[in-house]
């Protein structure tokens, strides 16, 4: 059987000195879509940020294999809001750093692959706009557009439609399928069942805790809601701090 290239064991992630996330064990292979949702305060950005590093302590292991694979983030785009003045072009075209570092020239290659990108999530037109004059919606697909140019093997997306109109939407999934046929690791945070269910083939469930993980259709039953609505409300932020057990 395959290793996972994300294997998680008994993480838990302390926010004010009570848990966001505890004793979580699962593990993610390649080549799949997989979903996390669960209430809001489940702990879902947590643990996102603890994979990419933006969280340095906590208990528990996160093992990443290859150690060298390349991680690919999507924060909320509500968190990014652009205030310096720098062009689209220029922005998007950052992305390529990881391939040709701060010195190399762009290649014709390159030129002609950025301007596919900008053709596909139609910002014909945008490349000499500054990027602080962007809408939310713009500045989604701009953040997208940097991100395929980084050609990560994992990708980690938080509520990556959030600022996206339905076309946008249909266009991003359609890139989300191509980055599995290239068998690249693709987890999403989202909230929209709908979505989950037409386009993610495995979900995970949490409210603090691992509801369920596996085949999005044996994960999101009337069930599982419940019980994960259930732990959400009748968490305590008073509880004391649980043990790891051995």
């Amino acid at each position: 059987m395959l290793e996972p290239c994300i294997n998680i064991k008994n993480l838990t992630i302390l926010y004010d000195s009570h848990p966001a996330i505890h004793h979580l064990t699962v593990g993610f292979y390649a080549g799949r879509t997989i979903a996390i949702t669960g209430p809001n305060g489940a702990g879902k950005s947590s643990l996102v940020k603890a994979i990419v590093g933006k969280i340095p302590h906590y208990l528990g292991t996160i093992e990443i294999k290859p150690s060298r694979v390349q991680i690919g983030y999507l924060p909320q785009v509500q968190n990014l809001n652009p205030q310096f003045p720098v062009r689209v072009i220029d922005f998007v075209a950052m992305g390529f750093w990881s391939k040709l570092g701060m010195f190399k020239r762009i290649s014709t290659q390159d030129k002609e692959k950025l301007q596919h990108i900008f053709f596909q999530l139609n910002l014909g037109g945008f490349e000499n706009r500054q990027v602080n004059e962007l809408s939310m919606g713009q500045w989604q697909r701009v953040l997208i557009a940097r991100l395929i140019l980084q050609d990560p093997d994992i990708l980690i997306l938080d509520e990556p439609f959030n600022a996206m109109d339905n076309p946008s939407i249909e266009q991003f999934l359609g890139i989300l399928q191509n980055w599995k046929i290239q068998k690249k690791l693709i987890l999403t945070i989202l909230h929209d069942y709908q979505l989950i269910h037409n386009h993610f083939e495995l979900t995970m469930l949490i409210a603090r805790e691992l509801i369920s993980y596996g085949d999005t259709k044996d994960v999101l039953t009337t069930k599982n809601i419940e019980k994960m609505r259930h732990m959400s409300e009748a968490w305590d932020a008073t509880a004391p701090f649980c043990e790891i057990p051995n």
